[in-house]
């Protein structure tokens, strides 16, 4: 059996498909919706202690429930507050995602609102390890910065930094 082509049908598709993109493609070259010298926010370094050097800060340290947790003592947890455009913002790299949000520090507590976490996924410990950080930012947490360390602590759990060069 003999199957015959429509002889439009080829030159049809063909000049179809190009039309369809037409639409699509006509929003890629138009204006910026806002005008184009907008000024992109502005990062400052802020201390989280007035005595505390201003930069990252890397874990050397921590206890849960009396207990070492060995695994921040490696540096698994690194930290930095900054001000941005005006509001304080901590960052977090944990073993897993990184963690962020606007954070207040006043009279020597830090508190976070809205903590946001990156969508990486992890299981396991490094899992385990993002989720302890997570809690403990849930809760007030008190700064104190003596020796050259930064310690955070709310109730039985603790992380230890030092300021990374």
């Amino acid at each position: 059996m003999k199957i015959s082509r429509h002889p439009l049908r080829g030159a049809a598709t063909r000049f179809a498909i190009p039309l369809l993109a037409v639409p699509l493609l006509a929003g890629c070259g138009g204006t910026p919706a806002g005008p184009s010298s907008a000024t992109p926010p502005r990062a400052d370094c802020t201390t989280f202690t007035p005595d505390a050097p201003c930069g990252s800060f890397a874990s050397v340290g921590g206890t849960t429930g009396g207990k070492d947790l060995t695994w921040a003592a490696k540096g698994a947890v690194v930290v930095k507050l900054e001000s941005v455009s005006g509001q304080r913002m901590l960052s977090v790299r944990t073993p897993c995602n990184p963690l962020s949000g606007p954070a207040d520090v006043t009279d020597g507590v830090l508190t976070v609102k809205e903590l946001a976490s990156g969508a990486m996924g992890c299981a396991g410990e490094n899992s385990a390890q993002e989720k302890w950080v997570t809690d403990l930012l849930h809760k007030p947490v008190t700064l104190k910065y003596d020796a050259g360390k930064l310690t955070w602590s709310n109730g039985e759990d603790s992380l230890v930094f030092a300021p990374q060069s």
